[in-house]
């Protein structure tokens, strides 16, 4: 870019490095999310874990709040159920 020195290679070179900005940090989370949700032990400095507690394997939902034991999100209808029967009996 600065080897050029053109307003065109100037401004791609921009568009480039911002793009790069936005996006490492974006893949740099999902990385994180994927390797701790397939069960990848966190690094042995870690002192918090946030997510514990709040991530069901079963369902996959991610919930604001800590799930209670056996009890999961059904996605398919934004209501919640158990592992054993279903909250939809009419």
């Amino acid at each position: 870019m600065i080897h050029f020195n053109e307003l065109g290679v100037g401004v791609r070179g921009l568009l480039v490095i911002a793009f790069l900005f936005l996006t490492a940090p974006i893949a740099a989370h999902m990385i994180g999310r994927v390797a701790y949700f397939v069960g990848l032990p966190p690094w042995e400095g870690t002192k918090v874990d946030e997510i514990h507690g709040h991530y069901n394997q079963q369902s996959h939902v991610l919930s604001s709040q800590p799930l209670p034991k056996g009890v999961f999100i059904d996605e398919s209808n934004n209501s919640e159920g158990t592992d054993q029967e279903s909250q939809h009996d009419h």
